[in-house]
């Protein structure tokens, strides 16, 4: 009975690990979209057309918001 307390363990810590990565995958992948979103903006010439944030983006930048009151964009 031991073993398979063991192999019980290992499989529940498995898929602990497993769906901590899913649950930070979206969060993660907000953040490295926003720091890529603003490269893009960056390097936008101010009268040409802005690059993709990324080479498989199926979005363009069309505008952006600021509010200097609260230093956001």
């Amino acid at each position: 009975m031991t073993w398979a307390r063991e192999v019980a363990g290992i499989v529940l810590l498995a898929v602990s690990f497993v769906l901590i990565g899913y649950g930070l995958f979206i969060p993660a992948k907000a953040v490295v979209a926003q720091v890529l979103l603003e490269r893009a903006w960056m390097v936008a010439p101010k009268d040409g057309k802005a690059p993709k944030p990324w080479p498989w983006a199926d979005t363009n930048l069309i505008a952006r918001i600021k509010m200097d009151d609260l230093d956001v964009s």
